[in-house]
């Protein structure tokens, strides 16, 4: 049986538009994996090694578990070095290191490096500029990134 699924909430980019997408982190008993499906472009595919490593350079040990993340939608391509921080929130969330309190209502975007440090990111406007339109409270990025407002509504 599972122990708990953590969402996160982030966008991707389809030109320069963004769109919305949810981060599911599933932690079950089993054998060992951090498995991640959701039609992933290969920067995408290597955020696990990103995220394990930041995760245990930062001090947080995963347990042995069975670890599945969704990006969805599945039917959208997910690009750029934008997830890895929303892919580390979710398993963060999944393992009740962050709760839904400290995460509803934001978007989260970055680059992690592998001393757990968040790195900035192309496409930032757009992805607050999708959170303003989703209207949610902020987004979670690296200082550089995070846009002034008017350029985000496009102002």
């Amino acid at each position: 049986m599972c122990d708990m699924i953590g969402t996160i909430f982030t966008a991707g980019l389809h030109g320069i538009e963004g769109y919305p997408v949810q981060v599911e982190a599933d932690m079950c008993g089993g054998l060992p994996s951090f498995d991640m499906v959701g039609f992933l472009g290969s920067e995408v595919r290597e955020a696990r090694e990103r995220v394990r490593s930041a995760l245990r350079n930062s001090g947080i040990e995963l347990p042995p578990v069975r670890l599945t993340v969704n990006l969805s939608p599945a039917n959208q391509r997910k690009a750029g070095n934008g997830f890895d921080l929303p892919i580390a929130a979710a398993i963060l969330s999944a393992a009740g290191i962050l709760t839904p309190e400290q995460t509803e209502g934001y978007f989260f975007a970055g680059e992690l490096g592998l001393d757990g440090s968040v790195k900035p990111i192309h496409g930032a406007i757009s992805i607050t500029a999708e959170a303003i339109r989703r209207k949610q409270k902020g987004c979670m990025l690296h200082h550089r990134d995070a846009p002034d407002r008017r350029h985000a509504e496009g102002s």
